[in-house]
Order: C-alpha cells, then structure tokens, then sequence
C-alpha cells in the first residue's frame, strides 16, 4: 500500500457511503470491476487520472476530494526541478483541452499550497 493509494482509497469509499452507493454500483458506474474498486479503496491501487475523473463524476464529487489530504510528502519537490523542465509542462498544459485542463488545475492548486515559491531560489 502506498500513502497516496491509502488517501485517495478512503476519500472514494468516504464519498461512496455518503451517497449510500456499493462497490459493485460505483463498479458499474465508472465501467470497472468491483476488484478494482475493492483495492482502489483498500489502498492497494492508485487509481490513474481517467479512473479518478470517472469517480469524481460519478459521484458526483470535485476531483479535489477525492484528492484531499495528498501534500508534499507524496509528491515529488517540484520546486527543485530545472526551469527547463518547468518550461516543457508549461507548454504541454497549453496544448490541452479545457476538460483536462478542469482536471489539472485542482491537482496543481492542491500541489501548489505544499510547495515552496521558486522566486526565492
């Protein structure tokens, strides 16, 4: 089990129960095996962006929850990465479409808030 599988597994079944939803409807809901979601929720998958949208709209929950509680120890220290290398994300983020664009900005907000300013390097 990793920390991230751990978090993100217990908001989707926290979400889940809340609107009273088995696995096996979520399962259905999202075109997935009630084993995948089984071990998304036990923390023994991490769920990639496609499977965490799919959940977020099915139900019917902004992605930032389902992301609640991730900080700077489960992801790498961006601010240490080469300008370079924040050149090529930034012109990447611009050739996506507004629907991942809506599915990035909660992750990088929610990314952005553990992390050191770059102006101070």
């Amino acid at each position: 089990m990793s920390p991230i599988g751990t978090t993100i597994g217990a908001n989707v079944r926290d979400a889940r129960r809340k609107r009273a939803l088995t696995q096996a409807q979520l399962a259905e809901r999202v075109s997935r095996s009630v084993e995948t979601i089984s071990n998304l929720e036990r923390g023994n998958l991490v769920p990639g962006i496609e499977t965490l949208l799919a959940i977020s709209e099915a139900l019917n929950v902004p992605l930032s929850a389902l992301l609640q509680g991730l900080g700077s120890a489960e992801v790498p220290q961006l601010a240490e990465r080469s300008d370079s290398r924040v050149e090529r994300l930034a012109a990447m983020l611009a050739r996506l479409d507004e629907r991942h664009l809506d599915v990035i900005e909660p992750l990088l907000t929610l990314l952005g808030s553990d992390f050191p300013s770059r102006r101070g390097r």
